[in-house]
């Protein structure tokens, strides 16, 4: 599975649909227990949508929990950063 953030569109900033398709791309990774590729360049969550992207289980959350699952079942990730500013750093 191949998750890029694309920098020219708005810096890569997160937004509320961005969280829904990359858990999706998790999930769907999970299901088939397919390598993933984070490729981040990513300027972290666009601040004036905030508070649409952390709460809940289908929102930005849910992006690091599934990293941790996907850790401890041993998926094999990788990912490569570039000038990330927040949240990416943390897809290890």
């Amino acid at each position: 599975m191949l998750i890029v953030n694309d920098a020219t569109v708005k810096a890569g900033a997160f937004f509320p649909m961005t969280a829904k398709k990359v858990i999706r791309a998790q999930n769907i990774a999970i299901e088939n227990r397919i390598p993933t590729i984070y490729l981040v360049d990513s300027a972290g969550v666009f601040l004036p949508l905030q508070e649409d992207v952390f709460p809940d289980t289908d929102d930005f959350g849910r992006v690091f929990r599934n990293n941790a699952v996907m850790s401890a079942w041993a998926f094999r990730r990788l990912r490569r950063s570039w000038h990330v500013r927040c949240g990416g750093g943390y897809l290890r």
